[in-house]
């Protein structure tokens, strides 16, 4: 058992490596899961009712998504990241970046579509997506915010109000790529009959970051792309930063495959990949802040 067997509605999966043991920790983006303290079943002639006016006065939304960390044996369940009625929603896409290029991984979620029913002018509990805590009766949420984590030592914290990536709609996924080649990873997000949006990234620091490009041997057995290879980048004080190729991730996701590090202060590396075939190459890094290709066979 991984331990990542807990019951969902599931629409997406991000991969990341948040305790740096370059195994993937994975985050789960869930359409919604309800707190029924009652079964329901499609009523015939035959059928027993039965209902508790109480209960359905207080049905809510008690939990989103999920983050399982990897550990010696198996996942385990973690509460790192923030939680509650305001950090996750209906959400579709959820996938790790280093945003701020501080040499961990970020998280951001698309929510929307949030279509819950409250069956009780008595719940308290709802919050439109504006705001306003109100009573009512049948709520719909057509619109929801986007959700920023930033990574603080391995806690993923709710940074999204002023962050200009919290955008009240209904999106379905988010691409990650720099757009205009100056280091840091842009935003594209697809919408739900609604135009695409592009968020370029203006963060001002002094981290510096590495982008990589690796182009495998079809003769050697790998795919042209890459598809699959491992890189490990270690940095001067021994952390070690964890990638993977993938064709598509988290819900109707394409990434370009080209590879990005945030490097924080850090000039030099020694970067590990592992291509699609198996075989492992090592390459020193050098410089910094620029993007480099490396083909398979490559000198090393």
């Amino acid at each position: 058992m991984l331990g990542t067997n807990k019951p969902s509605y599931t629409m997406g999966i991000g991969l990341g490596d948040l305790n740096q043991d370059q195994i993937a920790d994975v985050y789960i983006s869930n359409i919604v899961t309800m707190n029924k303290d009652e079964s329901y079943v499609l009523p015939s002639d035959q059928t027993p009712m039965k209902f508790n006016p109480k209960k359905l006065a207080e049905m809510r939304v008690v939990e989103a998504n999920d983050l399982f960390i990897s550990g010696q044996d198996k996942y385990s369940h973690s509460d790192l990241v923030g939680r509650g009625f305001h950090s996750t929603g209906w959400s579709w896409g959820a996938d790790f970046f280093d945003f701020d290029n501080d040499a961990d991984m970020d998280l951001y979620v698309t929510n929307g579509m949030n279509e819950f029913n409250i069956y009780s002018g008595n719940n308290s509990k709802f919050t439109d997506q504006y705001g306003e805590r109100r009573d009512v009766y049948m709520p719909v949420s057509e619109k929801e915010t986007n959700v920023l984590f930033v990574n603080d030592s391995g806690r993923l914290n709710n940074v999204t109000e002023n962050s200009g990536l919290d955008f009240l709609g209904n999106s379905r996924a988010a691409a990650y790529l720099d757009w205009n080649d100056d280091g840091r990873l842009d935003v594209v997000l697809a919408n739900y009959h609604g135009p695409a949006r592009l968020y370029q990234n203006n963060i001002k620091n002094n981290h510096n970051w590495l982008a990589v490009k690796l182009v495998g041997s079809v003769k050697e057995g790998s795919n042209r792309d890459a598809i699959g290879a491992r890189l490990v980048l270690t940095l001067e004080n021994g952390q070690k930063l964890w990638r993977e190729i993938h064709g598509s991730v988290a819900y109707m996701t394409v990434h370009p495959k080209v590879q990005y590090f945030g490097l924080a202060g850090f000039v030099k590396g020694t970067l590990e990949i592992r291509w699609p075939n198996g075989e492992i190459e090592v390459h020193k890094v050098d410089k910094v802040n620029t993007k480099i290709e490396i083909q398979q066979g490559d000198s090393v």
